[in-house]
């Protein structure tokens, strides 16, 4: 692996020919062809209410950031920077309707892009023969279902997955390079959604305990390592400065949202659309906060039996989503079983490069647990699955890293191994194109049916 977790890359004597490059440029061009593909039908015959979910939201944020009028930003419900790119697009005389469809074509291009992202980080870690099927994976499972919306996701999933790998590097392994990158792509990844938070205060966490550790082992001697550790927490500050500071001057508090402070604790939508949103501009007056729904008052209103019901009822709700309505569910538990494998078959090498990167792996395991218990509380409010999907990419990360290690590991069980790896990833790549193509297929039937 190229990185801070060790070596855990594939073999790659087959990458040096002609002819597997040749091959491999082939099955990256009939991937693209066919996602574009899909995400064309989306655009076209599905897609075509922006009235739908909360796209018309986001285009009149667009419409109000080019006009310069900042109202609808300081609403602090949803954040500025993917209705600030879309507000690049807006040109004199561009109706609704002409707005939404360059819309939802500059959402596709950028899919594309966050997918090349979200490759291009996979093999910081991983070889070409893991990196590309998961990228595929990803694609075809949630990018394209994503990518023809008028909606943040496709910017915000690459962000924080970014965000994700280089906090976990900087834990592993601290440099200047790495923590200006996960500064940059945290404070980014925080203008688009505030989801960013939990994670960043995980890494704050971890990164206290390992400066306080680096300063009774080496003392004054740490002090460039130690800089090193707190430089992404400035550089996140550099990013995100104007808006933290408008927040702070206007509410109070430079990270106030709408959704995490008072969104998060409501019992349903119902609750949060007549007493948050419908109060609104009634949450900077004295003392209305202290009557919005909060974390004092959802535990003052509900016995722990009720919270505990809540999360339960929230991960059988959550699994009902991803079974109906989510192509994810299938790769992950496809790579979840390849990863429970791999541990199975080489366990030693695996605890040994846990033992050896034991700060990102717990800071790994925090972030992923916090957000899945997150995702589970959040389904009695809404029942979507953009919030979860998230951890799309951080969760296929997760899982090749075993994948990887038994794959490099020497002897005839890790051999068997490698084998099944590339059996299984090309069977699910003929099973994925089935499962893609027949939906595809059945959309382009009903359009020409109905024209």
């Amino acid at each position: 692996m190229n990185g801070p977790e060790g070596s855990a890359d594939l073999p790659r004597p087959w990458l040096a020919s002609w002819s597997a490059r040749f091959l491999s440029a082939l099955l990256v061009m009939g991937l693209a062809y066919f996602y574009c593909k899909g995400a064309l039908l989306q655009l076209y015959q599905v897609n075509t209410d922006r009235g739908r979910h909360d796209q018309s939201a986001y285009m009149n944020l667009a419409r109000s950031i080019a006009a310069g009028s900042q109202g609808s930003v300081l609403s602090r419900n949803r954040m500025p920077l993917y209705p600030a790119l879309q507000s690049l697009l807006l040109q004199k005389g561009l109706d609704d309707a002409a707005f939404f469809h360059v819309g939802k074509f500059a959402n596709l291009w950028l899919s594309i892009l966050a997918l090349v992202c979200a490759y291009g980080l996979l093999r910081v870690h991983f070889a070409f023969e893991l990196a590309l099927p998961a990228t595929a994976a990803a694609g075809f499972s949630v990018f394209i279902f994503k990518a023809a919306y008028f909606q943040c996701e496709v910017l915000f999933y690459p962000l924080f997955f970014a965000y994700y790998v280089a906090l976990l590097c900087q834990l592993a392994r601290p440099s200047v390079a790495g923590a200006v990158l996960c500064g940059i792509s945290g404070g980014l990844g925080f203008l688009t959604k505030a989801s960013v938070l939990p994670a960043l205060g995980v890494q704050f966490l971890a990164t206290l305990l390992l400066v306080a550790r680096d300063f009774f082992r080496e003392g004054r001697r740490a002090w460039r390592q130690i800089v090193t550790r707190l430089l992404p927490f400035a550089v996140f500050i550099v990013v995100t400065g104007p808006y933290l500071w408008t927040s702070a001057r206007v509410f109070g508090d430079p990270f106030y949202n709408v959704n995490s402070r008072y969104v998060f604790w409501c019992d349903n939508w119902e609750q949060a659309m007549s007493e948050v949103f419908a109060r609104a501009a009634d949450v900077r007056k004295p003392g209305a906060a202290d009557e919005m729904p909060g974390p004092g008052r959802y535990f003052r209103e509900h016995p722990l039996s009720a919270a505990g019901q809540r999360m339960a009822e929230g991960a059988l709700r959550l699994q009902e989503q991803l079974v109906k309505t989510s192509g994810f569910l299938p790769v992950a538990v496809f790579y979840g079983a390849l990863a429970a494998l791999a541990l199975a078959l080489v366990p030693g090498p695996l605890l040994h490069g846990a033992r050896a990167h034991l700060p990102a792996l717990l800071a790994a395991t925090a972030i992923l647990t916090l957000y899945a218990l997150a995702c589970c509380w959040y389904q009695a409010i809404d029942s979507g699955l953009r919030f979860p999907l998230m951890l799309a990419l951080p969760f296929l990360h997760a899982c090749l890293f075993p994948i990887a290690v038994a794959c490099g590991a020497v002897g005839k069980r890790a051999r068997h191994f490698r084998i099944l790896v590339a059996a299984a990833h090309a069977l699910a790549l003929l099973a994925g194109s089935y499962l893609v193509q027949g939906p595809l297929m059945n959309i382009l039937a009903r359009a020409n049916a109905g024209g």
